[in-house]
């Protein structure tokens, strides 16, 4: 399952970014203890996806070491 979810503020807006960051945030964490981890991250997010280990990260480690068990 694939979903998107626009985020609309005004860029030129200070307390909108915050908010809308803040909104993002609890979309992505939320979205990943649920268990749907993102098909893809902008940059600012991407050293939350590992921030709590995961049965996500657990399952990427399993396949990391069955595809490449002498790294």
């Amino acid at each position: 399952c694939v979903g998107t979810i626009p985020i609309l503020f005004n860029r030129r807006d200070e307390q909108a970014k915050v908010k809308a960051f803040d909104c993002y945030r609890e979309l992505f964490e939320t979205s990943v203890q649920q268990g749907y981890p993102p098909y893809r991250l902008p940059i600012h997010a991407m050293e939350g996806l590992f921030a709590e280990k995961s049965s996500y990260h657990d399952l990427l480690h399993s396949l990391k070491n069955l595809f490449d068990p002498n790294d």
